[in-house]
């Protein structure tokens, strides 16, 4: 067995672990496991004392203003496990992929299931829409990248996707540029690799900061892409000439990479258990967030003074940059959270966990919500392929 294949089933023992017992039995007892298991996690997981205490601060706790439950196990079928969500530029549409193999697009407007495509053969871990809300691209451990073709707001043109090369290595994260014009992938392997999203060749191939490269993401300005991993060494390159610089203020892994709108920060998060926000053109770290009591697996800027992160304690924590401290929590998910994406029109906050559900939180804005609030529940008819 060489060493990509024993990290693909050593991936994440807690979670799997935590999928394979809970989330394949139904009923009560698939709550009671959640609630039991999590918090073994943190038992075995934390020093609970001195992370609580480091952790407390003035924050307000909210819950979901509402919860999509994904189809629950019938006929032999297991409950997916939600790794990856993406919401396209208008706001219309909603992908989430997961280990059921699925591809999922959802009406927002009215929280209806769209269409289901089924063309992946292991679990899908990443999920993004081209800028222009056209294509939605997918990977994840089966080494394939997948392109679906889109109309925005409706429904999916076809069923056949178009396909990047197989690559070497599982796939762990993968980002459109602004222009739309490339794709950056990374995974159990030490490159970052980067495709002309038209005609699928290899265009970069980019020596990464490590092996097991879990983040990567372009700045929105297109001008630098940052990639990150096991070794807790952030690498941005400047795109123009293909120069690097790293950052060390982690020294542990990092899962999750995001860039502020205005492309000037840079946050990053992983098993240290708290984000850092690094300037993105000097790499010289500006902020420490505040110390949680779980490993980040997810983050996301929320307009200009809010970032969120998602943990593996089930919770999303934001915090607020200027004041550096933990503003908001949101609780309700009862398995790690492990995706999140950010509707700047409503102020909205969409999360997929591992307890099988997606959440939309609401950060002021309005509360009817990028996805309804009524309805949210999918009808088991919908869990048929259209």
């Amino acid at each position: 067995m060489g060493a990509d294949d024993k990290e693909r089933k050593d991936r994440d023992v807690w979670s799997e672990v935590c999928y394979r017992i809970c989330v394949r039995r139904g009923g009560m007892m698939k709550k009671f496991s959640w609630i039991a298991f999590s918090a073994i996690t943190i038992l075995l997981s934390t020093t609970v004392g001195s992370l609580q205490a480091a952790e407390m601060t003035a924050s307000i706790e909210i819950s979901a203003i509402s919860t999509l439950e994904l189809p629950h196990a019938s006929q032999g079928e297991t409950v997916p496990v939600v790794s990856g969500v993406a919401l396209s530029p208008s706001g219309k549409l909603l992908a989430t992929v997961g280990d059921d193999h699925l591809l999922r697009i959802w009406n927002v407007q009215n929280a209806s299931l769209a269409k289901t495509f089924s063309s992946h053969t292991d679990w899908i871990k990443a999920v993004a829409f081209r800028p222009d809300g056209k294509v939605v691209a997918t990977a994840g451990n089966d080494r394939r990248i997948r392109l679906w073709n889109l109309n925005d707001g409706d429904a999916i043109s076809s069923q056949i996707p178009a396909e990047l090369p197989e690559q070497s290595f599982a796939i762990r994260a993968l980002a459109f540029s602004p222009d739309g014009k490339m794709i950056s992938l990374v995974g159990f392997g030490s490159d970052v690799r980067v495709y002309d999203a038209e005609t699928r060749q290899l265009i970069r191939e980019l020596t990464g900061p490590g092996d097991d490269i879990r983040a990567t993401a372009f700045s929105h300005d297109g001008t630098r892409l940052a990639a990150a991993g096991r070794n807790g060494t952030v690498r941005v390159w400047t795109l123009g000439d293909g120069k690097f610089s790293d950052s060390t203020a982690a020294n542990r892994t990092i899962n999750c990479l995001a860039f502020s709108a205005d492309s000037k920060q840079l946050a990053a998060g992983g098993a240290q258990r708290k984000a850092f926000v690094i300037d993105a053109q000097s790499l010289k770290t500006i902020a420490e967030m505040p110390l949680c009591t779980a490993e980040i697996r997810c983050l996301q800027f929320c307009g200009e003074d809010e970032l969120a992160g998602g943990c593996t304690d089930n919770v999303i924590r934001v915090w607020s940059l200027s004041s550096k401290r933990e503003t908001m929590r949101m609780t309700g998910h009862l398995g790690t959270v492990a995706a999140l994406t950010y509707d700047p029109q409503t102020k909205q906050l969409i999360s997929g966990g591992f307890d099988t559900t997606i959440r939309v939180w609401s950060l002021g804005g309005k509360d009817a919500g990028s996805v309804a609030k009524q309805g949210m529940k999918e009808n088991r008819n919908t869990n048929a392929k259209k």
